[in-house]
């Protein structure tokens, strides 16, 4: 992510852009390391008591980025998992699929976000949603990881 006057600016919402890699469209994003600098800073030893901590406006922004790497992480990750069990076929359509959504995550959270484009919250409120959608995104994965399917009784929660 790369903040750009005060918005989140994905790298990843290139649906459209040249063609990318499998390892690229799965890469594990870096810490950005001034939101990390200045996460350190705030006190507290977990992330919930340095978002309590959270006084100035960079702060609370600081904690919304580290919170929506460390969920970037655990997504990529999953994705990783589940794209290593699919055949050949399943990885192509997931490949797609990826990339189409996050596309449309970006997008959404821009759209949502649009009645406060001019204020100094947009950033947060756009990292919100970003987080919100890459959770329910992880926990699809990992239930298509432990074979639950929508053809299966057990079926999956996000299309029960």
């Amino acid at each position: 992510m790369i903040l750009c006057m005060g918005v989140v600016v994905s790298v990843w919402a290139s649906f459209g852009a040249p063609e990318r890699s499998v390892e690229q469209v799965f890469e594990i994003p870096p810490v950005d390391q001034q939101w990390k600098a200045l996460y350190d800073k705030i006190e507290g030893s977990s992330h919930q008591e340095k978002g309590h901590n959270a006084s100035s406006t960079w702060e609370m922004k600081a904690v919304s980025e580290i919170s929506l790497w460390k969920t970037e992480v655990a997504l990529q990750e999953t994705a990783q998992k589940l794209y290593s069990t699919l055949d050949a076929e399943g990885q192509a359509l997931m490949l797609k699929a990826h990339k189409a959504w996050r596309a449309f995550v970006q997008l959404q959270a821009e759209f949502v976000s649009d009645d406060c484009r001019r204020g100094s919250a947009r950033g947060l409120f756009m990292r919100d949603i970003l987080e919100t959608e890459m959770q329910q995104r992880t926990q699809l994965y990992k239930e298509m990881l432990e074979g639950r399917s929508v053809a299966a009784g057990a079926g999956l929660s996000l299309y029960p």
